[in-house]
C-alpha cells in the first residue's frame, strides 16, 4: 500500500488517453527503472512510461478498475494544478469488511475507488514493449507519421462510414491504406513516400504472397492522432506455428518535468484475424 504521484504533464497525457481510448481496466507498474501504464485491449496495446519525477507509485503494481474514474476523482481533489494526495490503502468498513481502495484526499473532499481484481489481468497487461534496437522481429518498413498525415487519414476515415478496418499494402516504394465504408465507399491513401522507407523488399514480397491482405483496426490511427504527436512507426512481420502476423509499432515522446528524461508513448497493433476480412472487397 502506498502513494501515487503524477506530474501535470503526465496527468494531462493519461487524461487524453482515457478520452480517446475509452480505457477501463488499467495497470500501473514499475519496470526497468521507470513507472509505466498499460491499456489492455483486444486490438491495441498502449504503453506509457515515465521517470519518477512525472509518475511515481510506491507499490510495484496497482490495478485500476477504471482509468476514467481515477482521472475524475483526481480532478475532484485538485489535479492537475493543485494536486491532493492519492494512495492505495486497505480500509475496514462499518460492517467489518476489508477493502483495498485508491483514496483521493483534498482539504474538503475524500474520494474512494476500489482497486481491480488482479486475477482479471494477464502477464501481457504488464508487458514492457521491446526496445527498438533490440527487436528481433523482421522489419518490413518504417514510416514517419506526422501530425498532418494523421489528420489527413482521420479526415478520410470520416468520409467512409463504418470503416472499422484499414487494409494496408506495402509495395516497392510506399505504404498504401485502403478504407472501405459500409455503403461500398472507398478511399485509397498513400503515405508520403518521403516519410517512408522500405527496409526489406524480399520480406515484403513474402508477407504478401498469394495475394494476402493485411488488415488493421482503424482505431489505431484515431488513437495516434488523439495525442497530437509525431511518430516513428515500424511495420514488422513475424512467423507463427501456422502462419505469419504483421504488426504496427508506433513510438513517440513528450517532455515532462525533466526534458532529458521524457515521457515515452508506444502504441502497437496486430493485424486482424482472417475472419474479419472475409468480405473486405476493395477495388485496386
Amino acid at each position: 500500500m502506498g502513494k501515487i504521484r503524477l506530474s501535470k504533464e503526465f496527468f494531462n497525457i493519461i487524461k487524453k488517453l482515457s478520452t480517446i481510448s475509452k480505457a477501463k481496466e488499467t495497470v500501473f507498474f514499475k519496470a526497468n527503472g521507470r513507472t509505466r501504464i498499460t491499456i489492455p485491449n483486444m486490438s491495441l496495446f498502449t504503453h506509457l512510461s515515465a521517470c519518477e519525477d512525472d509518475f511515481y507509485i510506491e507499490d510495484d503494481m496497482v490495478f485500476l478498475s477504471s482509468l476514467t474514474e481515477f482521472i475524475k476523482y483526481a480532478e475532484t481533489v485538485g489535479y492537475p494544478d493543485k494536486p491532493g494526495d492519492i494512495s492505495v490503502i486497505q480500509e475496514t468498513s462499518t460492517t467489518g469488511r476489508t477493502y483495498e481502495t485508491i483514496k483521493f484526499i483534498s482539504k474538503k473532499v475524500i474520494c474512494r475507488s476500489m482497486t481491480a481484481d488482479p486475477s482479471c489481468f494477464t502477464k501481457m497487461d504488464s508487458k514492457v514493449p521491446c526496445e527498438r534496437n533490440e527487436d528481433k522481429i523482421p522489419l518490413l518498413a518504417t514510416i514517419r507519421l506526422g501530425t498532418d498525415e494523421l489528420v489527413s487519414i482521420n479526415d478520410n476515415l470520416r468520409l467512409v462510414p463504418g470503416c472499422n478496418f484499414i487494409s494496408l499494402l506495402i509495395n516497392d516504394t510506399s505504404v498504401i491504406l485502403y478504407m472501405l465504408g459500409k455503403g461500398r465507399q472507398q478511399i485509397t491513401q498513400t503515405i508520403d513516400e518521403l516519410s517512408t522507407r522500405i527496409e526489406n523488399d524480399n520480406n515484403v514480397s513474402i508477407a504478401y504472397k498469394d495475394g494476402k491482405r493485411r488488415m488493421f483496426i482503424s482505431n489505431y490511427f484515431i488513437l495516434l492522432k488523439g495525442f497530437g504527436l509525431e511518430y516513428d512507426t515500424e511495420i514488422r512481420n513475424f512467423k507463427t506455428a501456422k502462419d505469419d502476423v504483421m504488426m504496427l509499432k508506433s513510438f513517440s515522446t513528450i517532455n515532462g518535468v525533466n526534458p532529458e528524461n521524457p515521457i515515452t508513448i508506444y502504441v502497437g497493433a496486430m493485424e486482424s484475424e482472417a475472419a474479419s476480412i472475409a468480405n473486405y472487397d476493395i477495388i485496386q
